[in-house]
């Protein structure tokens, strides 16, 4: 699943190009870099599904194991560089490898002050050397290849000790943890009156070797006319089928997308982009004579907020 994945990441995704940054060593010398068609190559991830190898492994209640086994992938381009005063310059390829990288992540999660935490109970890395190259004219590049690999493996080597150490563990968990307290309950919509709101609650669980219940509950609020129903929406319980994944949509949800449309940007709902045009039924393939019709939205509110009589009628 994740490969194929890869693969299309490889074919649609471009990494941006940077133009003209200027690196400055001040009173010294300055350098002028651009890097330009920068792509993904060769990602791939160990396919292997056993209980090792495998991406998720949940293997306790409320227990999950993160891994990923023998990563590799590289980034590829072309770069320019020159210096002021014009000592160095140089131009040509930049290719970075790494030819394998792991990650074991095993930890449990657990709700504070309504925020999601998690305790990580174990954190391994792993690297294998990782190569940089620039295939320049210049004889320069090829020292500037050794030391920035050197220095690189250097640092992946003392991640992949210090990810041993209990203390540095502990650390980075409470990192996370001060990161996830931070995530917001709703995130107004830039350039509109339209706010997104919702998270994930304590119901949050996951069953030895079995399944992960996601209670992820989003919906939309016009900011001046908020939905004044009342959001009661309840997770049914998982069900033992053949698919992979199961998703519910909440009437909620839908009521919150029809009065979003129904009142964006727009007061009083007589813009509103759910007011469709006049259809004239006799000029149908099979003419029809009614003198109106109605849009007929099932749920609790839809026939008081937006039924007959309402803008979200076709006038025939």
């Amino acid at each position: 699943m994740i490969n194929p994945l890869f693969g299309v990441i490889m074919k649609y995704l471009k990494l941006p190009d940077l133009d003209n940054v200027i690196l400055d060593v001040q009173d010294l010398i300055s350098f002028n870099f651009s890097l330009t068609d920068l792509h993904l190559e060769n990602l791939h991830i160990n396919p292997s599904i056993d209980d090792d190898s495998r991406f998720i492994n949940l293997y306790g209640d409320d227990m999950i194991r993160l891994t990923l086994a023998n990563f590799s992938g590289g980034i590829h381009g072309s770069y320019s560089y020159v210096s002021d005063p014009p000592i160095l310059a140089d131009i040509g390829d930049i290719k970075f490898d790494s030819k394998s990288f792991g990650i074991v992540i095993d930890g449990v999660n657990h709700f504070e002050d309504n925020h999601l935490q998690v305790d990580m109970k174990n954190l391994t890395m792993s690297f294998e050397p990782v190569h940089l190259q620039f295939d320049g004219i210049s004889d320069i590049s090829n020292v500037t290849s050794r030391l920035i690999t050197y220095v690189t493996n250097t640092i992946t080597s003392r991640l992949s000790s210090i990810s041993r150490y209990p203390p540095s563990t502990k650390k980075l968990n409470n990192l996370i943890n001060s990161v996830l307290r931070i995530i917001p309950d709703s995130f107004h919509i830039p350039g509109s009156n339209v706010t997104l709101e919702g998270g994930i609650d304590d119901h949050l669980h996951s069953t030895k070797h079995g399944f992960i219940m996601i209670p992820l509950d989003l919906w939309l609020q016009e900011d001046n006319h908020p939905l004044a129903v009342k959001n009661d929406a309840h997770f049914s319980q998982y069900t033992a089928t053949d698919d992979e994944i199961q998703l519910y949509l909440s009437e909620y949800l839908l009521e919150s997308l029809i009065n979003v449309a129904y009142y964006y940007n727009n007061t009083d709902g007589t813009d509103s982009i759910l007011k469709l045009p006049p259809i004239n039924l006799k000029a149908l393939p099979i003419p029809l004579y009614s003198t109106e019709i109605g849009l007929l939205l099932i749920g609790t509110s839809f026939m008081s907020e937006f039924g007959y009589g309402k803008e979200c009628e076709i006038i025939v």
